[in-house]
């Protein structure tokens, strides 16, 4: 590259007409576009290009951004134009969360189709039944009883929701107290609500403080900036003067010394992004953009995007209207039928009457039952118990569920796009290697103690610590990493660091400097006697030195020379730690004779380097550092290739440190040799460059949308608001209410210019390259700028993959909300991550990952047992009472019957099929694809044949009942029960043709007199217990899914399942013996020997099962796929889900913000949101 001055180097900046007009109107001489590019210019700094230094240079510097900002940088903003501020450069207030009212989370929850139509459906039949039913009081039962249950649900679901709003607003108004940050106004240090701050206000930093807004340091002390959750760089970044930036690249540029991707920072930056943290210094900071400009607002900006259906509820949509359709036409057909019958009986008896009427009315009740019973209503009410039930469980085992259908999505993901700072690793510095006197000694950080004094002799343990204690501050909280890793390995050793640095006064310091590379410490460890401690880059200690410590043969510690041929070996040993991906610090020491080069020791040579530091240093070790993997990860991540998951690593760091830590957790295997590292592993320059990045389309008009016609476009319509607003902005004061106000008026929409319609969407530009080229082999993202992991998501899924994300930073949360499931760190993942993430990992580990991946498995299983189960009830349910209504005129099984069956086909059944724990065997089997179809052949075989053995069952006792059915010869009230030992019909006497009421003895129907004195029917209770007992049974069929013979296989490990079906059996004979009239029972029960019957039909059940164990289902087809019904913004289930996947803004500063002090208490503090089902189901708080 050509040595130019920086002012020099050209960089495109284009000035729409928009924008010249939006500086015309403005008392300020620079506009955000050209503020924000300097912090674009940063973010995408690349060797040997610094175009934010070039950028501020062509500003004025410093001062000519302040003087542009009509500000002051050494007294801040004077005066009291905030507001003007605000109207051009934004706000730094973040709109709070809309309140709801009670009534209207209830309005919200009333928005569920299904619920309205089941509150028609229940004002109809109470209307229906009291009108035409001669027993008034028990009509309005069915009607009222389906009511009652939206009452319960629409109530339970809103004080929740309620609930957890209050607990937010409560939650917030606490996080809110404590951001307060100092600046100064005219000249005076004042402190504001970071919310409060505005473009030109000159703020403090120090040591620990989170920065709210981008900004330039004006000046400062030793200032180091945590960039890792914006950048995902594990190192810090030191910040210096804009000055003190150029003079060191025009150093740099004399020297012709070229930059790689390993010294990006080798020149520093004047500017510090929002979301950063101060690790060491303080300062003072110009602010140059705050809110949706700044790096976090465009953060938070890209997490606005409106959710969508989960594979599941694509595939459960697709199965309710199945279901509805069945159930549709069935009640049509029942209809028609009974219609057609009386239409034929009446045309040939001639018996037209005035009763007919009522008796179409009834035709019309009976089609509306068949509808109703075939509703499935039980399946968002399972869907949503194994989902809760799931996640109380996982919260258990450190996975903090925020989207309630996110655990079961992540159950199919096939890839997990994984950060590796703070995620795959610890993001925790650790010394796991010493070079020391020839040996190379590995340090076992797991352990909770270390002791070095076998390995290394205690007076070379005992210096290489006091070396490293003198060259650390006292008293200091926190440090640089390299810092961090040696008090931690000191602390390991049981060594107090204070007392090592109290032992010696301290004379002299030379701090650390990115030019010297080193930093040292004089003190006097005797009288008048001094000795030179220092720790730096190896070349730059090895060079200086002549000796090295050693472990003698008798154990002793000694001093050798450290020839030419030692030093190339531990250059070798330095380059070897490198390419692990470690950090390398040499310790070493000087004894200084009095006085030598000065009082202080502090001369310095022809080139302002320390004489002290330069010549006759004693090399004591070299230390390997290196962020280490979390524990359990590799065992993690061969787990997920196991479970048919693919990973892949995106990160900050260079392609070295990259591939090392991919091939050490075993996401790159060594053990394959046909890897092709150049297709495997990539940096996010090239990777962009290669999909050519994202570009905008409409979905509306499906136009490409140009990015510079978008942005014009935005301009314009900002420039409208604009003027429109700009009498009540002068006017406008500080308080939050109005900055809340502006903020929300002004927040740009991504609306297409073609058709005016805000449907604008992102995707990548070349896809296909992507799938043959890259697609196949990429397993590594190195040198990821922020939008990179974007763009990976996006070309994932863009290709029909269910993707999961991981990431602790900021800068990940994009690319959290755009995958199918988000995962953010508890302890070390910042706020914004955790609000776009879906799940939170409590224990910051990946290896909890597999935890989501086998509950969410496991639920999907679940709701299959469920589908299975409930299909077979409904076409029983269906097949009887069409059989029923057409042949029989009326039901065999009554309104309360109907509920109890219902409560056992919903209710009990889903808490039964929904809480069997998972099992490792999950996750030897390959996710399941999104067109893949929730029920499949083997479920449908099933399906098919219990349904054909209960239909079989039922019609036998109905039709065949009286002739083996046994009975004794009683006569109660003088009518008998009994005709030949076998037991009397329940069916009535209009099925059997005969009307004469009053022939009850010698008659075998059962007609309405004798119902009027003895009740229900013996015969339709043993029908009624008969069909319970089936389905029980079935219960039982359904909880394994493949074909196992032994269903009864871990049921030990899920007490809940058995004390269901044994409340279910013992409600059941408590109800058939003593249900009386109201449950449709005969009166007196029924003998020992029906209840014979009644188990030995249902026990039939298992061996139906059996033989359909050796049927083979080639023949069958699945249902249930995405494709089976798409979803568009116009279907049913579409439309609900805008309504229920509402989530309540979350302040990010409060989530997780004491979750590990609760955590370790068991109490958890809140939860997001939690939508679930294809219906509305209730909302939790865990």
């Amino acid at each position: 590259m050509e040595n130019r001055p920086i002012n020099e180097l050209e960089l495109p900046m284009q000035i729409t007409a928009s924008r010249a007009d939006l500086l015309e109107n403005s008392k300020f001489d620079v506009d955000t576009e050209k503020l924000t590019s300097i912090v674009t210019g940063y973010q995408q700094r690349a060797p040997n290009k610094w175009e934010d230094l070039r950028l501020m240079e062509e500003l004025g510097g410093l001062e000519g951004i302040a003087k542009a900002l009509k500000t002051d940088p050494v007294k801040g903003l004077t005066g009291n134009d905030n507001a003007e501020r605000r109207s051009e450069f934004g706000s730094n207030m973040r709109p709070p969360a809309k309140v709801r009212g009670f009534c209207t989370i209830v309005a919200d929850v009333l928005e569920d189709m299904l619920l309205r139509v089941l509150i028609v459906c229940g004002i109809v039949s109470i209307i229906i039944n009291v009108t035409t039913e001669d027993d008034k009081s028990i009509a309005w039962i069915d009607g009222v009883g389906i009511i009652a249950a939206v009452i319960i649900v629409t109530l339970v679901s809103a004080f929740n929701d309620y609930q957890k709003e209050r607990q937010f607003r409560e939650l917030n108004k606490k996080a809110e107290q404590s951001k307060e940050i100092q600046y100064l106004k005219d000249g005076v240090l004042e402190s504001k609500h970071e919310g409060k701050i505005v473009v030109g206000d000159v703020l403090v930093v120090q040591t620990g403080k989170s920065i709210p807004a981008d900004g330039l340091l004006i000046s400062g002390k030793g200032v180091e900036c945590d960039e890792s959750s914006m950048t995902g760089e594990s190192i810090d970044c030191k910040k210096e003067t804009l000055k003190e930036c150029v003079e060191k690249l025009n150093q740099l540029r004399v020297e012709g010394k070229m930059m790689d991707d390993n010294s990006l920072h080798e020149v520093p930056s004047p500017l510090i992004l929002s979301g950063s943290q101060i690790k060491e210094g303080e300062g003072l900071f110009l602010i140059i953009a705050v809110g949706k400009n700044s790096c976090v607002g465009k953060v938070l900006a890209s997490l606005r995007e409106k959710p969508t259906l989960t594979p599941l509820q694509k595939k459960l949509d697709g199965v309710a209207g199945f279901i509805g359709k069945i159930g549709l036409y069935t009640a049509i057909l029942t209809v028609a039928v009974l219609f057609i019958r009386w239409i034929i009986s009446s045309a040939t008896y001639d018996t037209w009457s005035k009763s007919d009427v009522g008796r179409c009315f009834k035709f019309l009740i009976l089609g509306i039952t068949v509808l109703i019973v075939a509703i499935p209503e039980g399946l968002p009410l399972a869907v949503t118990i194994a989902l809760a039930y799931s996640v109380t469980k996982m919260f258990n085992e450190n996975n903090l569920v925020k989207t309630l259908m996110s655990c079961e999505v992540m159950g199919n993901a096939n890839y997990i796009c994984s950060d590796k700072t703070g995620t795959l690793t610890k993001n925790e510095m650790d010394i796991v290697k010493i070079w020391y006197g020839g040996e190379d000694i590995t340090i076992d950080v797991d352990k909770e103690s270390e002791d070095l004094s076998d390995r290394i002799h205690q007076s070379g343990v005992t210096m290489i610590f006091e070396s490293l204690a003198c060259n650390i501050t006292k008293n200091k909280k926190g440090g640089n990493a390299t810092e961090e890793a040696c008090l931690k390995l000191m602390k390991r050793s049981n060594c107090v660091v204070e007392d090592l640095q109290n032992k010696y006064r301290e004379v002299m310091r030379f701090f650390f400097n990115s030019k010297r590379k080193k930093m040292s410490t004089v003190v006097e460890i005797e009288p008048n006697v001094h000795r030179l401690f220092i720790k730096g880059a190896p070349e730059k200690i090895i060079s200086c030195s002549t000796n090295y410590y050693c472990k003698n043969p008798n154990n002793t510690s000694t001093e050798r020379v450290l020839d030419e041929n030692l030093k190339k070996e531990i250059e070798e040993i330095v380059s070897g730690y490198n390419k692990q991906a470690l950090r390398t610090i040499a310790v070493a020491y000087r004894d200084l004779e009095p006085n030598e080069y000065g009082p202080q020791h502090d001369e310095l040579d022809s080139k302002g380097d320390y004489k002290t530091e330069e010549n006759d240093l004693i090399l004591i070790c070299i230390l390997g550092i290196r962020d280490t993997l979390r524990p359990g990860v590799e065992q993690a991540v061969k787990q997920c290739h196991k479970a048919g998951i693919s990973v892949i690593m995106v990160t900050g760091d260079n392609i070295t440190t990259a591939r090392t830590i991919a091939e050490n957790c075993k996401i790159i295997d060594t053990a394959k040799e046909d890897i092709d590292y150049e297709a495997a592993i990539m940096d996010g320059e090239t990777f962009s460059n290669k999909l050519g990045g994202l570009v905008k389309f409409c979905t509306n008009c499906e136009a490409e949308v140009d990015e510079e016609e978008l942005e014009k476009y935005k301009n314009e319509l900002q420039l409208e608001a604009k003027r429109k607003t700009q009498e009540e902005t002068k006017k406008a004061s500080d308080d939050e209410e109005d900055e809340n106000a502006d903020l929300e008026k002004h927040e740009e929409q991504d609306t297409c210019p073609k058709c005016k319609k805000k449907k604008v969407a992102e995707k990548v530009k070349n896809i296909e390259i992507f799938k043959e080229k890259i697609y196949p082999h990429v397993a590594v993202i190195a040198r990821s700028r922020p939008l990179d992991k974007l763009l990976l998501v996006t070309a994932l899924k863009e290709l029909g993959n269910t993707v999961a994300v991981t990431g602790d930073g900021t800068n990940d949360a994009p690319a959290l909300k755009k995958a199918d499931v988000g995962f953010s760190m508890g302890i070390a993942g910042t706020d914004i991550a955790k609000t776009a993430a879906d799940i939170i990992l409590l224990d910051d580990n990946f290896a909890s990952i597999i935890t989501a991946v086998k509950w969410g498995r496991n639920i999907y299983d679940s709701i299959q047992k469920f589908i299975q189960f409930q299909l077979s009830v409904n076409i029983v349910a269906l097949v009887i009472a069409f059989v029923g209504s057409c042949v029989v005129s009326e039901s065999p099984l009554s309104a309360l019957q109907l509920i109890w069956i219902n409560i056992i086909m919903d209710s009990l059944a889903s808490l039964a099929l929904a809480t069997d724990p998972p099992t490792m065997d999950l996750l030897n089997r390959a996710p399941h694809s999104k067109t893949e179809n929730i029920i499949s052949k083997r479920m449908m075989k099933h399906i098919i044949g219990q349904s054909v053995y209960m239909v079989i069952v039922i019609l036998i006792i109905l039709f065949a009942g009286e002739y083996f059915i046994p009975e004794e010869d009683e006569f109660p009230k003088g009518i008998p029960i009994a005709f030949d030992g076998k037991i009397r019909t329940g069916r009535n006497a209009y099925y059997s043709g005969n009307t004469d009421d009053d022939n009850m003895h010698n008659t075998e129907i059962y007609t309405k007199a004798i119902y009027d004195e003895l009740g229900p029917s013996r015969h339709y209770t043993i029908l009624f217990t008969t069909f319970v007992f089936l389905q029980i049974v079935n219960e039982w069929n359904c909880r394994k899914l493949h074909d196992e013979v032994n269903i009864f296989a871990g049921i030990q490990k899920n007490y809940i399942s058995i004390v269901v079906r044994l409340l279910e059996t013992i409600i059941q004979v408590i109800i058939s013996e003593f249900g009386g009239r109201v449950f449709g029972i005969y009166k007196d029960g029924m003998m020992w020997y029906q209840w014979l019957i009644c188990i030995a039909f249902s026990l039939g059940s298992f061996i139906a099962r059996l033989i359909l164990l050796l049927i083979p289902e080639d023949g069958l087809a699945g249902y249930g796929s995405t494709q089976v019904r798409p979803s568009s913004d116009g279907s049913l289930l579409a439309k609900r889900s805008a309504s229920f996947h509402r989530r309540a803004s979350l302040p990010e500063s409060v989530i997780m913000g004491n979750l590990k002090s609760n955590h370790c208490s068991g109490e958890l503090l809140f939860t997001d949101t939690i939508t679930c089902s294809i219906y509305h189901t209730p909302q939790y708080m865990l």
